[in-house]
């Protein structure tokens, strides 16, 4: 009866020992758990990172600075530059050219009594032969109700300068004015002259004339040529 007794006795079972065994048991499951979404949290947010460059990191930004310029910065320039307007191209001047000088030009009255001193506009560049051709075709154009000085067809041939001549080379054409015409008509003639390039030229202050390449005696007549002539102060002067 004792043994019987010994073999259907029942153990005791702790029970804080019962209760401790599920505990162990779900302390695996939560702690995979809470691995796998922080490795899921981590994977999202590289993942996150790369499609917003805002968001990366900073030697991404550093890169993006250096590739590229920032998007802010070129519209504030693009808005300056729209306010400012359009600049204009900067080019190089030189100063020699451009300027302006005059030339003294000595023209007929009206009333072919006296000599008029007036004024043409040049540029201040141009060689002494370029001067002494606009200074004869001033003198050959009438201007308004002043004659011309000069026969109309009246050309240069050649100048040259030999303190303190200068010497002058020009068609017979200027003769076609003279004909039939008076010592006042002559001597008229060779003061618009001779004053117009003497005074342009004040290093100089000797003119011979030249007809065709040959010396002449006169123009039409009156006036001997054939010597170099010097300023004309006989002559009255008006100022235009």
């Amino acid at each position: 009866m004792a043994r019987t007794k010994t073999k259907h006795k029942k153990r005791r079972v702790n029970p804080k020992k019962g209760k401790s065994a599920p505990k162990r048991s779900s302390i695996v499951p939560a702690a995979l758990f809470l691995l796998l979404t922080a490795g899921l949290v981590g994977l999202l947010y590289l993942t996150v990172g790369r499609h917003f460059p805002g968001r990366s990191p900073l030697p991404n930004k550093k890169s993006q600075a250096i590739g590229r310029p920032d998007s802010r910065q070129h519209r504030d320039t693009s808005v300056k530059s729209k306010k400012e307007g359009p600049q204009p191209p900067k080019t190089k001047i030189n100063p020699a050219l451009g300027q302006a000088t005059n030339l003294i030009i000595y023209r007929l009255s009206s009333d072919f009594s006296q000599l008029v001193k007036t004024s043409l506009k040049i540029n201040k560049t141009l060689s002494r032969r370029k001067k002494v051709q606009r200074i004869i075709a001033f003198l050959s154009i009438p201007v308004k109700d002043r004659p011309a000085a000069l026969a109309p067809r009246t050309k240069l041939r050649s100048v040259s300068f030999k303190k303190p001549l200068i010497i002058l080379d020009i068609s017979a054409d200027i003769r076609n004015n003279l004909i039939n015409s008076g010592a006042q008509d002559e001597i008229l003639t060779i003061a618009c002259l001779t004053n117009s390039l003497l005074k342009n030229f004040p290093d100089y202050n000797l003119l011979q004339i030249l007809i065709d390449g040959k010396k002449c005696r006169t123009l039409a007549g009156h006036i001997d040529i054939s010597r170099p002539l010097g300023y004309q102060t006989g002559v009255a002067i008006k100022y235009d």
